[in-house]
């Protein structure tokens, strides 16, 4: 009697250790929160540095509400995916400031998703209104294999030609 009392335990742990092993893992995401929203602080938690040291695939990094103006690119190089997000288009507006009278391919954002899991920005307003109509733009999905990679921009306001 008290030995099937103890086999039907061991087989239940047995059965609830097994389950657990193989039950998906739960990722843990952690949000991180750029110091201003100029394109140095910016650029800075995108790359993982700074005060978004540690930054990992599947993390948001939210930027601060405000007015930027914006005098050089800020690059998306894909190597990781993590979610870039304003408070909203009322709430935040990056002006392009971006010097295009000499010409060449100059954008606001650069932005190349990672294969393996969502890339996304949201929550903005890119004010393009500056400069000549020439050469580049307010940003450009690029590079990277942008067919098999899942990338969204989403709630987001353009203003201006860009």
């Amino acid at each position: 009697m008290v030995m099937r009392i103890v086999s039907r335990r061991l087989v239940c742990c047995v059965i609830v250790v097994i389950a657990w092993l193989l039950a998906p893992s739960v990722a843990i995401s952690a949000t991180f929160t750029a110091a201003s929203c100029s394109l140095t602080n910016v650029q800075e938690c995108v790359n993982g540095t700074g005060v978004c040291s540690g930054l990992a695939n599947g993390d948001t990094i939210n930027i601060p509400a405000g007015a930027c103006t914006w005098n050089g690119t800020l690059t998306i190089d894909g190597s990781k995916f993590f979610t870039l997000a304003g408070p909203g288009v009322s709430a935040l507006t990056i002006t392009d400031g971006i010097d295009r009278t000499s010409g060449g391919q100059k954008f606001l954002i650069i932005f190349i998703p990672k294969v393996g899991g969502l890339a996304r920005i949201t929550g903005f307003t890119i004010d393009g209104a500056s400069g000549s109509d020439c050469c580049g733009g307010s940003l450009i999905v690029n590079g990277g294999d942008t067919r098999s990679s899942t990338w969204r921009i989403d709630n987001m306001k353009f203003l201006g030609k860009r």
